[in-house]
């Protein structure tokens, strides 16, 4: 996860379990017991959509130290800060893989 101004870190991730998808109505009464937002903030986000996804997220964790904006660029000349998301390119996942948890910060 990566943290926007001032901070400007990739500071953890998450694991993805279930990922599911469907009709807005559908996804909702599949989530609703699980999910951390409110229909009414589910249904502002899915206005005018025909097709929602949930992602069950398994467990958080931060790393014992952040790797700031500079570094990713340094590592990657072509990284660019993601705005909402964005997948992990083949070539980051070694070195993201090489990055240590914290073991005090896992949430499950």
């Amino acid at each position: 996860m990566y943290v926007s101004s001032p901070v400007c870190a990739l500071r953890g991730g998450f694991r993805i379990g279930q990922i599911w998808h469907g009709s807005p109505e559908e996804v909702w009464s599949i989530v609703s017991d699980l999910a951390s937002v409110e229909k009414q903030e589910f249904d502002a986000y899915y206005a005018g959509k025909a097709i929602a996804y949930a992602l069950e997220i398994t467990s958080v964790w931060e790393y014992e130290e952040s790797v700031g904006l500079s570094e990713l660029r340094n590592w990657f000349p072509n990284f660019v800060v993601p705005q909402s998301w964005r997948y992990v390119r083949p070539e980051e996942t070694p070195i993201f893989h090489g990055l240590k948890p914290s073991r005090a910060k896992i949430r499950h």
